[in-house]
Formats: structure tokens, sequence, C-alpha cells
């Protein structure tokens, strides 16, 4: 959970330490604060100076008191269990100020985004989508591998401490420590299979993100063009690849198991349906079909004189 916090406490830390290393150390410190808890009232006033104020910045008013606020506690953390919190959730107090911040942050940056991008032109806008769409797979990507990681890793050490010769029941005239020892092995091989099946379809989720934005990429210059409708048919025959792929590695991971299930320390048997999946292949059909027919109408049109 401590990724939760970054970078508030991070500051906070650094700022603390600052404040400790003397008089100058303090004021430095103290004018730091007020820089970064000011900062969205600084911006909120570049915009307004330059009329570009939108709805969406009054967020911004909103984001400084929360800032200073926040900044405070994680200076002080000791104060979250005297003024907020119960004695002994000190870091879920860190926890929920990140979080507080960050969702008033990130509301205002996509707010803002989107207003853009309805008064962008179709360049821009598709610029925008490719930027959005690459952001989401690497984001979807780093989830993937530090939760994964994380779930692999707490499972690995778990199998390790509670695998013995006594938990399983063997048919078989080899030494207890051997079969003992390949149970272990075949424990953790399965656990690293399951692991993989279970974030299988966000995997292949960006890599179809991946795809999505040389689509996007080539009807920057003219949206008929050949290699646009190409782009969009490959696009819709890797999503239905991808998901015959989620369900077949399901499938075949539940049925692996079950000739195993007295071998190995633990099963996972899960029925896996990606609705997310369905829905973005079903849209990509549509897509493609109302690109034909805007094709076609387009070539219509150039036959009239």
């Amino acid at each position: 959970m401590e990724y939760i916090t970054f970078p508030w406490e991070q500051a906070g830390i650094c700022l603390r330490k600052l404040s400790l290393a003397g008089a100058a150390g303090n004021a430095a410190a103290w004018m730091l604060y007020a820089v970064l808890g000011s900062s969205p009232l600084i911006c909120w006033g570049l915009l307004a100076l330059r009329r570009k104020v939108s709805r969406a910045d009054l967020l911004l008013l909103l984001l400084s008191p929360v800032l200073f606020s926040g900044l405070w506690f994680f200076i002080n953390p000791s104060y979250l269990e005297v003024y907020l919190f119960p004695a002994g959730l000190q870091s879920a107090g860190k926890c929920a100020f990140a979080v507080s911040i960050d969702s008033v942050l990130l509301s205002w940056l996509l707010l803002r985004f989107l207003g853009n991008g309805i008064k962008a032109g179709r360049k821009r806008l598709l610029r925008s989508l490719e930027l959005l769409l690459g952001v989401y797979a690497a984001l979807t990507l780093t989830a993937v591998l530090f939760q994964g990681g994380a779930e692999l890793l707490e499972d690995w050490k778990g199998v390790g401490m509670n695998v013995t010769g006594t938990d399983w029941k063997w048919i078989s005239d080899q030494p207890l420590a051997e079969v003992s020892d390949r149970s272990l092995n075949l424990s953790r091989l399965f656990l690293i299979v399951q692991t993989i099946c279970r974030y299988l379809p966000e995997i292949l989720e960006s890599v179809l993100c991946a795809a999505g934005i040389r689509f996007l990429y080539s009807c920057e210059q003219d949206s008929f063009h050949e290699k646009s409708l190409g782009r969009l048919q490959e696009l819709k025959k890797i999503s239905g690849y991808f998901l015959g792929v989620i369900l077949g590695s399901n499938i075949c991971v539940n049925l692996l198991q079950l000739p195993f299930a007295g071998y190995i320390y633990s099963s996972n048997y899960a029925f896996v349906f990606p609705f997310r999946q369905v829905i973005v292949m079903l849209g990509l059909i549509l897509l493609s079909r109302f690109w034909l027919e805007s094709k076609r109408l387009q070539e219509d049109n150039k036959l009239f004189i």
C-alpha cells in the first residue's frame, strides 16, 4: 500500500527533514510548503489572466486547501492519530489523504482534457486518444506487474511454508522427501500458470490498445484511407483472437488442475467471462461496419457532378 501515498508522503518527509536542519532550513521548508500548497491557486490565476478558465478549473480552488492539509499531515504524521484517526491507523490515514489529493487532481486533469478535446480538431483529437490509450496500456501493465507479482510472491512463500510431506496422500514407492520436493515444484508451477491466466485479459487488453493506437495514427491523414481499413480489420481480428485465448486459457487451466488435484498445494478453479472484452469486440465490429458505410457514401457522393 506504500505506493498509494507517492509522491505526497515523500514530499512530506523531505520537508520535515529540511525543517529540522536549522533556522534557514525551517524557513526554506515553510516557503516550499506554501508554494506547493498554493500551486493550484497560482495555476488558476494564470489561466484567469489568459482568459482560459473553465468550469473544471473550479477544482483547483478545492485542490489547494486539500493539498495544504494533506502536506501538513504528511510532514507531521503523528498528528493523524491525534486529530483524525484512531490509534494505530496512521498508515490508513496517509492513504486516505493521498487518495483524496489524487482524486481531486486527476478529476481536474480529466475534465480539463475532455473540455479541450470537445473544441479540438480531428487530428488533435486523434492524437489525444492515442495518448490516452498509451497511458492506459502503460498503467494497466504496471498494475499487472506489481499486483500480480506481489500475489505470486505471497502465494509462492505460502506454498514453501505450508507444504509438508504429511500433507499429501501418495500412491508411490518413491521416498517421501523426493515426493514432497516434486509436489512443491509442481505447486509453484501451477501458481505461475494461474497468475498468468488471471491477469491475461489485462495483458491482452494492453496489446489491443497498442493496435488501437496504430489505427488512430493511420486515420490522422485520411479517415477513409485503405490503410485505415486494414488497421481496423486487423484490430477486429486481434480482438476476436484475444477473446478466444482468454476463454481457452481458462478452460485449459481448469482441466489441467483436475488430474493433479492431489499433487498440488493450491488449486484455483475459475469461470472467466470477459464482459469488457466482448463489449470491445462488438464495438469494433460496429465501428468497422459504420466505417464501410461511410466510405461507400463518400464514394457515391464523388459520382455526382
